[in-house]
Parts: structure tokens; sequence; C-alpha cells
């Protein structure tokens, strides 16, 4: 018997949890995990606290160029693939290294790059002369359905190293995410592409398919998903530059969205951030509420997310 989409969808997650599961058991049994600040909501997407320490995991700490010292003698660093970040990281571990040399034997450092190892990474570890005191991981982890038929890979960098830095690096990354999602949805029956980059992944694609000796687990055509279309993020600026006139979007226009969380604040709003504040008070930091933006959730933000924000005034008066 088939399964429903959204069962589907929701195996990606146990599939980045079965990923990070490996890694973590290769680090060692009590370890102290120093997580970047911009994975910390994507991680909570995939598991939780107490996941994490059934796991291995004794501490956690968010990640600081000043940290100091932690309270296991394994650490696991969780950074994104950003080189500035992986060398500040190499830096903060010289450091350590430098107040107790016998540390550098001891093999007690670990760092797992989201969402891939680069070839240059190695080369650095060299000329830094830690290859073999410290180890990396590649945690590529699946698409995550942030809403009804919404799915994301919740990598902000990637616009950065990809348009702006013309770094193509990570392509593979992002190839190997649809191959994933082709396993356990189906291959849809048109493929497109628009743009170069759209072009390069399609091709990764079919080198995926031609190279790995495993067949499809599902060898039929997608029955939830008919076409896929691939658009670099240059083909289409303007759209990104418009007023949303949607409810959803007006909430991303004046709101911060992580990962599906919208962080309410009415203090500081993205208009606020973006006036100039000519009077020198300063006004007492307030507490922010963050919302899961689910419309399996929540029934009434499904039912208004789409309509224009004129619209909505009226449906919420009549609930």
């Amino acid at each position: 018997m088939d399964q429903p989409l959204s069962l589907k969808l929701a195996s990606l997650c146990l599939i980045s949890q079965h990923k990070l599961q490996n890694i973590l058991s290769q680090c060692g049994d009590k370890v102290d995990l120093i997580i970047d600040p911009s994975l910390i909501k994507p991680l909570e997407r995939i598991c939780g606290v107490a996941w994490l320490r059934q796991h291995g995991v004794d501490k956690i700490y968010k990640m600081d160029p000043q940290l100091g010292a932690t309270a296991n003698l394994i650490r696991v660093y969780f950074i994104p693939a950003c080189i500035q970040k992986y060398k500040c990281v190499l830096d903060q571990i010289s450091s350590v290294i430098s107040h107790n040399p016998s540390l550098a034997d001891a093999k007690c450092f670990n760092i797992i790059i989201v969402p891939k190892v680069v070839s240059s990474y190695d080369s650095i570890l060299e000329n830094r002369g830690l290859y073999d005191i410290v180890k990396l991981y590649t945690f590529a982890w699946e698409l995550m359905t942030l809403d009804d038929q919404l799915l994301s890979l919740e990598l902000p960098f990637l616009y950065k190293q990809l348009f702006v830095e013309q770094n193509h690096s990570l392509l593979s990354s992002i190839a190997m995410s649809l191959w994933s999602l082709f396993h356990v949805t189906g291959r849809p029956n048109c493929i497109l592409s628009l743009g170069k980059l759209s072009a390069s992944v399609l091709d990764i694609l079919e080198i995926y398919k031609e190279s790995y000796s495993r067949d499809f687990l599902d060898t039929n055509s997608s029955q939830e998903i008919g076409s896929l279309i691939i658009i670099d993020r240059d083909q289409d600026y303007p759209s990104s530059l418009l007023t949303p006139a949607t409810y959803s979007g007006l909430l991303s226009e004046i709101f911060n969205i992580t990962c599906g969380q919208v962080e309410l604040n009415v203090k500081e709003t993205k208009l606020k951030k973006g006036k100039l504040n000519l009077v020198n008070s300063e006004a007492p930091q307030s507490k922010s509420t963050s919302v899961m933006l689910d419309s399996s959730l929540d029934n009434l933000y499904g039912e208004i997310k789409h309509r224009h924000f004129s619209e909505v005034l009226s449906v919420l008066s009549s609930k």
C-alpha cells in the first residue's frame, strides 16, 4: 500500500537523525557539543536536546570565539561550511592545545560541517599542524518540511557562496538532497532547470543516477510530484523586491522568520531596524515570542496564510 506524501516526507527527518547518530557514535560516549547559532533552529527540527543526550551529548554550548573551558574532554563543533567560521574553530582548538599540549594526542576534537567538508579544508588542517588531531565529518541533513507542501534545506549561507563569492563547491549537496528526496517520493516525470547553476545541479543528478549501483526505492514515477523546476535565484530578483500581499508574505516582511518559526517582537521589527534612530535613549529589551508557522498545527494559519492581507482581519473577526 502506497503511503501518503506527508508520511514519506516525515521520513526525511528520520534519515537526518540516522546520519547524525552515526557521526556522534564515532566521536565518543560523553561529548560537549559546540554549535554555531545559525544552526540551532534547523537542528531543533531534526532532533531535540533529549535525543542528543541519548546519543552521547552531555553539554551544549553556543559557538563563541572567546569560549573557555568546557565540561568534558571531547569537543564536537557543529558549524556551516563557511571558511571563516572553520578557521575560527581551528584557532580556538590551537589555543586550547597551546595551554594543554597533551590534548594533541587525545584525538578529542571533532568538527561536523554542514552540508559537506570541502576539499580545501584538509589542506588548511595540514597548514595548521592539526591534521591528525582534528577529525572532520560531513553532515548533509535532508530537506525539512516547514509547512504543508513546503520543503527547505535551511542553508541561508548558500546564496552568498554561490552568487556573491562564485563558490560552487556545495552544488553537489543540493543535488544529493534532491537525490534523497527522489528515493523517498519517486522521481518526477518532468525535471526542468532555469539558470547555469540549476543546469549544473541536473548534471550532477545524472552522474549520481549513472554512478550509483543502487536503484530507486520507488522505481515508478512519483505520484505526488509530477514536475520539478529548479531556478537560479538570479533569474528572478524582481520577485524578491516586490511588496508581498499575502498574510504569510507580510509576516516575513515585518518579522524575522527562521526555519519556519516567526519571532513576534513588535519593538524590534524589520521596519524599525531599518529606520534611523534619532533618539539616544535606550529602550529596555523586550522578550520575543516564537510561533511555529505550520498549517498542520494551526488550522487558522492554514486558512489565512495565502489570503490577501486586507481579507485577514474579517476572517479573524469571524472566528
